[in-house]
C-alpha cells in the first residue's frame, strides 16, 4: 500500500460511502468516496486519474437534495500490490454553498 507520509488533513473527514461521479467533461465514471470532508474525499477506484490531474466531480449529500458538483485535484493514488484501491482528491473549487453542506453533513455525521 502507498504511504502519505504524515497526516496532512487540515479538515475532519467522515467515513462514509457515497456515490459518485468524477472524470473529465466529456467522461464520466460512477464509483463510491471511502470519506468525505470539507477538504477532499477519497474515491474507491481501480482506474484512478494521475497524480497532479484535474477532475471534474459531482456527488450528492444524503439528507439534501442539493447536488454538489465541483473540480478537484488528485493528490494521491492507494495501492496494494499491483492493485489501485482508489484517489485522494482535494477540492480546488467549491463554492461557499457547497461547502456549507459538506460541512453540515461531516459535523452531523460525527456527532
Amino acid at each position: 500500500m502507498s504511504k502519505r507520509g504524515s497526516e496532512k488533513r487540515q479538515f475532519v473527514r467522515t467515513a462514509k460511502k457515497l456515490e459518485i461521479c468524477f472524470g473529465s467533461y466529456d467522461e464520466f465514471v460512477e464509483a463510491y468516496t471511502e470519506n468525505v470532508g470539507l477538504g477532499g474525499l477519497f474515491v474507491m477506484t481501480k482506474k484512478p486519474s494521475r497524480i497532479g490531474a484535474k477532475v471534474y466531480l459531482q456527488f450528492n449529500l444524503p439528507g439534501t437534495e442539493h447536488i454538489i458538483q465541483c473540480e478537484g485535484e488528485v493528490k494521491w493514488l492507494k495501492k496494494q500490490g499491483e492493485r489501485y484501491l482508489g484517489m485522494g482528491i482535494s477540492f480546488s473549487a467549491l463554492s461557499h454553498d457547497a461547502k456549507k453542506l459538506i460541512d453540515a453533513y461531516v459535523h452531523r455525521i460525527i456527532q
